[in-house]
């Protein structure tokens, strides 16, 4: 790939999106941090009702991605190139897939795939607690929050990916793409810039998960793996050393950072659920996977609209709104990022690939990890129901790594797969914020060091906040609060999106045809 002659150290600050989104977020974290019990208060009532009282229209919308993102990606819109007709992906389809994977989940994937099915077992969507019926839908249920998660990733990715490559403009702001319906001199104004911000916080709150759950199992990993006693203070020894990890892919740069923590990775990730598959009940392991696959298959349509009222809507809204909701609040940050990464593809590409192979390297976890778990619980070789409620989640995932032959090996794989996915995951992230907070980033630029650094370290305060509060309750509410308003973001983008592709080419033929003369304002 091309480098610009610019240096990222020249690459100047967007000031007013930049200080009011770091002042807002630093003071969010520290007042968490330093008052937990009323933040907890205040965050409580914000996530009960956008869950209770709009999950419906996540639902709607989650429905809209998927059928959306198949419709286009067989029309006549899938043959058009991000990038010129004679433009090259600009990263092979294992390397680009990896990226986008590890940025995407990471490390969140590791974590559910052993906590949801075991959730699922105690409060099923259907049947009782520990009935055949919860353990059919135990690992099926994950699995279809997390396949399902990249249709967020695909069409609603799209409109940043179509206005960076075909449309040929010079930064990657949100508020930029919004200029098509708000009109140039707002999206310059001040709603460009609470656009923008929407984009940075969401960002920001879509980490919370990652940091919040992921450093207590690595910290419970790390202690069983060097024989330490687990510690509350240990957390943010683990936290400090991570921080450092990610610290040092940041300085590196996009292809020396993010594409080799990505490929180190996905090899890891093969290795680790290879010995797990060879050294566990590999028989079992395949049957719960064809059985999961095919009940999902069957149930997928009420699934994905299952709205849950005749019991008020728990399940719905504490599991999948929740992760509709998580998975909005990533949107603006992956769109950025697979946006930058994807000059050379078409849209078919961009669209099914994401959906393929996000898809099946998502459930493959359930799959393995998940299905092992469930054999543990049901043969009764390990109460791990038992452990959950009792010592924690963390506890019970490392003892069901303890089951394993070679144990220790597994473990010491496990660790560090975990700290490099956490770091690959906020390195990603604090790249695209830092494109939303600088004045312009080309396709061939980075933005500054020092901005990116500066987010990354923002991201790592909020894992000190999250860790004050403790609560898992609250830190969903980190990414509901702003998965809300992105929703509606990603629904203007979308509209926008399909207006550039009516107009901008000469149809029907379904071939790239010749592009019509696009300016860089409309």
């Amino acid at each position: 790939m091309e480098v610009t002659s610019k240096s990222p150290r020249s690459i100047p600050i967007d000031k007013p999106t930049f200080f009011f989104s770091l002042a807002v977020l630093v003071s969010i974290s520290a007042f968490c941090a330093l008052a937990p019990d009323s933040a907890g208060v205040a965050l409580k009532v914000i996530r009960e009702y956008i869950m209770f009282k709009w999950g419906w229209m996540f639902l709607v919308f989650g429905l809209f991605c998927l059928l959306g993102s198949i419709w286009v990606g067989f029309s006549k819109y899938g043959d058009i190139k991000l990038g010129d007709p004679d433009d090259k992906p600009a990263y092979n389809l294992f390397t680009w897939g990896a990226m986008v994977f590890c940025s995407a989940c990471g490390s969140s994937v590791i974590y559910w795939s052993i906590a949801e099915p075991i959730y699922y077992l105690q409060t099923p969507p259907f049947g009782e607690a520990l009935s055949p019926t919860a353990y059919d839908f135990a690992v099926t249920y994950g699995a279809f929050h997390w396949g399902v998660a990249w249709a967020f990733y695909a069409l609603p990715c799209l409109p940043l990916a179509y206005y960076l490559h075909v449309r040929k403009q010079e930064n990657l702001k949100y508020s930029q793409v919004c200029a098509e319906v708000i009109g140039q001199k707002a999206a310059n104004g001040p709603i460009g810039k609470i656009i923008d911000a929407i984009v940075v916080f969401g960002t920001f709150g879509g980490q919370g998960p990652g940091l919040g759950l992921g450093v207590p199992f690595l910290t419970a990993l790390t202690c069983e793996l060097f024989n330490i006693p687990v510690s509350y203070w240990m957390n943010y020894v683990i936290l400090a050393i991570w921080i450092s990890i990610f610290t040092m892919s940041v300085i590196r740069g996009m292809d020396r950072g993010i594409k080799v923590l990505s490929t180190i990775n996905i090899w890891l990730v093969f290795i680790f659920l290879g010995l797990i598959l060879f050294l566990g009940p590999t028989v079992f392991m395949l049957d719960n996977a064809v059985d999961s696959t095919g009940i999902l298959m069957d149930n997928i349509w009420r699934m994905l609209l299952f709205a849950d009222p005749v019991r008020g809507g728990k399940f719905a809204a504490n599991w999948t709104v929740f992760y509709w909701c998580w998975y909005l609040a990533l949107l603006p940050f992956l769109a950025i990022f697979i946006a930058r990464i994807s000059r050379g593809r078409t849209i078919r590409e961009f669209l099914f690939g994401a959906l393929g192979c996000g898809f099946f390297a998502s459930v493959i976890f359930f799959w393995i990890i998940g299905s092992y778990s469930v054999y543990l619980q049901s043969n009764e070789i390990l109460d791990i129901v038992n452990i959950v409620n009792t010592q924690g989640m963390p506890v019970a995932m490392v003892s069901i790594f303890k089951t394993l032959p070679f144990s220790k090996v597994i473990i010491a794989i496990l660790v560090v797969l975990y700290f490099v996915f956490l770091a690959t995951c906020i390195d990603s992230g604090s790249y695209a914020m830092a494109c939303v907070t600088s004045k312009s980033v080309a396709v061939d630029q980075e933005p500054a060091t020092w901005n990116r650094l500066t987010w990354a370290l923002v991201i790592g305060f909020m894992g000190v906040a999250l860790l004050a509060l403790k609560k898992l309750e609250v830190i969903k509410t980190s990414v509901i609060a702003v998965g809300f308003p992105v929703m509606f973001l990603a629904i203007l983008t979308i509209w926008v999106l399909f207006k550039w592709m009516e107009n901008d080419f000469d149809w029907p033929t379904k071939t790239p045809p010749r592009k019509k003369t696009v300016t860089d304002q409309d």
